[in-house]
């Protein structure tokens, strides 16, 4: 179905990025049954996170919300090295411009 969904709509799936995460209920209901499910006839490889259009997903709605938190602190933390260094190369070159 998705294949067929895809090619009408021109999207092109990516087998290799496929995976399946298997969301844990809540504690007040009982466990799910795993199922495997199959794209292409391969298997879907299980895994406990991933990341879509830069937003990771996990199995659990308290991860999901680590897992991004760390992730922005992460990219703020590239931003303000790279805000330093570009500041740190105009205050040199307003000092080549003084002499």
């Amino acid at each position: 179905m998705a294949n067929t969904f895809a090619g009408m709509e021109g999207y092109k799936l990516q087998p290799q990025k496929s995976v399946d995460i298997n969301i844990k209920p809540k504690p007040s209901k009982k466990e799910t049954l795993l199922e495997e499910y199959t794209f292409n006839e391969a298997i879907m490889p299980r895994v406990d996170s991933a990341m879509h259009l830069g937003i990771i997903r996990t199995n659990s709605l308290k991860q999901n919300i680590i897992a991004n938190i760390e992730e922005n602190i992460k990219k703020i933390k590239e931003e303000v090295i790279m805000l330093y260094l570009a500041v740190a190369s105009m205050v040199k070159m307003d000092w080549i411009w003084k002499l």
